[in-house]
């Protein structure tokens, strides 16, 4: 598996289980991380980091996929809230310097029922 790959299945398994210490070895000192959906961006690994640390309660995150984007990673998580009652999608799009994740654009999206009027016209189903 190239190196890429590896780092961010890596990266994600670590925030997965809240090991940030770990995690934070995989990320280049400044490397720069942006919500786009809030607009936060988060300007040095610590900072991120520590936003992560301190983020409310506790979440349970899952690769759904890993794969190679141009000269980087894009992946597919799903996190879980702890107590199961929220649940959401993020798409990551990670970028490299020296080895290290330098750069990560993050679109989060929260999982729930399809529109009523999407689900009355009947074009898709759920899957």
């Amino acid at each position: 598996m190239d190196k890429k790959l590896m780092t961010v299945r890596k990266f994600l398994g670590l925030f997965g289980r809240g090991d940030f210490d770990k995690a934070e070895k995989l990320m280049h000192p400044r490397a720069v991380v942006r919500w786009p959906n809030t607009r936060d961006e988060f300007r040095g690994r610590d900072k991120f980091i520590e936003a992560n640390r301190r983020y409310p309660g506790r979440w349970k995150a899952g690769i759904v996929s890993i794969n190679p984007c141009g000269t980087g990673v894009v992946s597919v998580a799903r996190i879980r809230s702890g107590d199961g009652r929220a649940s959401f999608h993020a798409v990551s799009f990670f970028e490299f310097r020296v080895g290290l994740i330098a750069r990560i654009t993050e679109y989060w999206g929260e999982d729930g029922e399809p529109p009523a009027w999407r689900k009355k016209g009947g074009w898709a189903r759920r899957y």
